[in-house]
């Protein structure tokens, strides 16, 4: 099989780099690809995993489309494209998921030539190794499956805040993170033992993960490694005096002259150490104490009609982090 970088047509085998290993479908019409599992698999209950039909997007998350193209070879014994999607569709819901013996790469080429086969040695290995650093992003208010909240602690303590406003960003960032947990690993929020650690924060004993919220704009980052987010309106209240209380000796010698230019810079660094000081779980937040320089970290610009945020993710991966939007009216840049 020859892969190369092309617009797919119905019934060509695709797949997508995720790390070191592939994730593989069928194209279908409609921008959508037939695979089995959503990409990972590695963290969802075998038994959970079932053939199915997304967008390209969910498919590549964040990732590259490439096409595959038989080799002389294999076009001998490769079905039509039109039978090879009409395969992929019928078994849409099939499951017996196995990572090592029936995973998404035995099914694309099951679909194609009948018969299973798998390039990826090692796949299960790999796929744990595989970083997974993942930003949604959303406006408020978006659409929520329910209105339940888990656990119930955390239903309690979002209905005892006193301001609407904050009862509504609580909400909504939770019902985002259950959203994240979803998309990401395929995971349910009742089956991953949420509770408060001795500092007050929300925790979860497999995974990582980091809240915030500014205005009517909530983020959500999840990981397998420790990880911080904060997103922050980009505005005029962080000024000289500000960043004197805030930053670092080093960080005031190093900021731009330029008064606007000056804010923009305190703006960012502010979120930054915030997502650092949310890694660390600390109690207090005393930001002139916190060091930027050599974290590793990722800064967005998130723009709706009318106001721009600095969005910034710490952590060791922050350089493989995907960030998606949910719902709309929101765009993202560098």
């Amino acid at each position: 099989m020859r892969w190369v970088y092309k617009d797919p047509a119905v019934g060509d085998i695709v797949r997508v780099k995720l790390g070191s290993v592939y994730h593989y479908g069928i194209y279908a019409p409609c921008d959508e690809v037939i695979q089995f599992g959503l990409p990972p698999t590695i963290d969802r209950a075998a038994e959970s995993v079932r053939v199915l039909s997304s967008s390209v997007d969910r498919f590549l998350a964040g990732g590259f489309l490439e096409v595959g193209e038989p080799t002389d070879g294999e076009k001998k014994i490769a079905r039509k494209k039109e039978q090879v999607y009409i395969c992929a569709r019928s078994r849409i819901g099939e499951g017996g998921y196995d990572i090592i013996h029936n995973n998404c790469e035995h099914f694309a080429y099951e679909c194609m030539f009948g018969i299973k086969y798998c390039s990826q040695v090692g796949g299960t290995q790999k796929l744990r190794e595989h970083p997974i650093v993942d930003v949604y992003v959303a406006k408020l208010p978006f659409d929520v499956s329910s209105q339940e909240i888990y656990p119930n602690e955390r239903a309690t303590e979002i209905a005892k805040c006193g301001a609407e406003s904050v009862r509504a960003e609580k909400f909504y960032v939770w019902k985002l993170l259950e959203h994240a947990f979803s998309r990401t690993f395929g995971l349910d929020m009742r089956s991953l033992g949420i509770k408060k650690n001795k500092n007050g924060k929300w925790t979860c004993p497999k995974y990582y993960f980091s809240l915030s919220h500014s205005g009517d704009i909530v983020a959500v980052a999840i990981s397998r490694k420790p990880l911080g987010v904060d997103i922050e309106k980009i505005s005029d209240r962080f000024d000289g005096k500000l960043g004197s209380e805030m930053l670092t000796a080093k960080e005031i010698r190093n900021a731009p002259n330029e008064k606007s230019t000056a804010r923009l810079y305190v703006n960012e660094l502010w979120t930054v150490k915030e997502a650092i000081f949310k890694l660390g779980g600390g109690k207090s937040f005393v930001p002139d104490n916190i060091e930027t320089e050599k974290v590793k970290r990722i800064t967005k610009i998130v723009r709706d009609d009318t106001t721009e945020y600095f969005l910034t993710v710490v952590c060791d991966d922050a350089e493989k982090a995907v960030f998606v939007t949910h719902g709309g009216g929101l765009t993202l840049s560098e």
